[in-house]
């Protein structure tokens, strides 16, 4: 789809997960400066993904670029753009209605996988340092006696203790929902960062394929499953750059959000309801941040 977009301007070639092309990205700058990177959001918050685009292009930087929506898919959700489909068979509110069931059906284990993934890469951090001094080990006891007097092992384990209790699990999960659903449950459109957050390569697989869509191939064969959604996202990314979707608004994220979203912040308190976010913007605007309106 990114190569649909780029109009072939750009040889695009998938490389795989994005914890694997992050690695890659950082490896890989110094010694092709002219190769970019781009990944899917996951579970990264505001300020990385912001940092991402302020940095870009940068000669001294990995040149990796963040979606500002969790993937591609995503940005397939919002209703008043895949209604400009040719081949919606449906009303534009039974499309949007659809969009909406489907992902009242997916919040809570994406929020739930949302607080795993959090929790899962705060414990991946560098935490702890190798030793370097080859002289204070030069025996079998000194090595030991070095290793059992560091002390970043209590300290970790007592962050982990903490990441890890039921009260504080909880917590996470609720700020989670409650930025999603902005304190409106069921989800609605206007309401919460849902549209930004939810997986949108399982929603938008199942809005494709539902009764909204007809496509046929040359032969007037119905078309189903996965080539029935490329027809769709292909003939949609084809049409003008500045028909495409919005990102989210940018936002300032309080220190309490990002906490509540880390391992970092065990034990921290609940997001206010003056601190909800609004929706994704749903008009399309010609003086938008669209991330494809950025000169690559």
């Amino acid at each position: 789809m990114v190569d649909e977009l780029l109009r072939g301007k750009i040889r695009i070639e998938p490389l795989g997960p994005a914890y694997h092309l992050r690695s890659a990205a950082e490896a890989l700058f110094r010694y092709h400066p002219d190769y970019y990177f781009l990944i899917d959001r996951d579970h990264l918050d505001d300020d990385q993904v912001e940092r991402s685009w302020r940095q870009f292009p940068d000669p001294e930087s990995a040149n990796l670029l963040i979606w500002r929506r969790r993937e591609i898919e995503s940005y397939f959700l919002i209703p008043e753009y895949v209604a400009r489909s040719r081949y919606l068979s449906a009303s534009g509110d039974e499309l949007a209605q659809v969009i909406l069931e489907r992902s009242r059906a997916r919040l809570y284990i994406d929020a739930a996988n949302l607080v795993v993934i959090a929790i899962r890469e705060e414990q991946k951090a560098n935490w702890i340092r190798p030793f370097t001094d080859v002289a204070e080990f030069q025996t079998r006891q000194e090595a030991l006696e070095r290793l059992l007097a560091v002390d970043a092992f209590a300290e970790r384990h007592a962050i982990v203790a903490q990441t890890m209790t039921s009260a504080t699990v909880t917590e996470k999960f609720e700020a989670v929902v409650e930025r999603m659903t902005g304190g409106t449950e069921p989800l609605q459109f206007g309401c919460g960062d849902w549209l930004a957050m939810l997986k949108g390569k399982e929603i938008l697989g199942q809005v494709a394929n539902s009764h909204c869509f007809t496509v046929r191939d040359g032969r007037k064969k119905t078309l189903r499953g996965h080539k029935k959604l490329v027809v769709i996202a292909r003939e949609l990314v084809r049409q003008p750059i500045e028909d495409q979707p919005h990102d989210p608004p940018v936002r300032n994220v309080d220190a309490a959000s990002r906490r509540v979203l880390s391992a970092r912040g065990a034990g921290r308190g609940h997001l206010r309801a003056d601190q909800r976010t609004p929706c994704p913007r749903r008009t399309i605007d010609s003086n938008c941040s669209h991330p494809f309106h950025r000169r690559i």
